[in-house]
């Protein structure tokens, strides 16, 4: 999973962090998906105020910008966005670069 795929290889503060990020990942529900057409975003809560976290990544295979939205360590949006303007489907944590 590519929530999972963030927590255990991308650039994090910590451990602590980690833990964090993989149990709220754990209770997400997702409440909203992107209507654009030709991404797979989707959205799990809706907040305000307060500091916001994003962690991105690079998808290789199908060359999309992957970025991991959050507030206060709870997810808010997984935004999956192509780099062409083609249709591209959610990627697998093994084609995402971390650099």
């Amino acid at each position: 999973m590519i929530l999972w795929a963030f927590a255990e290889q991308g650039p994090q503060p910590g451990p602590e962090q980690r833990r964090l990020w993989l149990a709220a990942s754990r209770a997400s529900t997702v409440i909203e998906q992107c209507g654009c057409g030709i991404c797979p975003s989707m959205r799990f809560s809706s907040t305000e105020g307060g500091s916001q976290t994003v962690l991105g990544a690079h998808d290789t295979a199908q060359h999309a910008m992957v970025l991991l939205h959050l507030h206060a360590d709870e997810l808010i949006e997984l935004e999956v966005a192509p780099v062409r303007d083609e249709p591209i489907h959610m990627p697998s944590p093994e084609h995402l670069s971390f650099r």
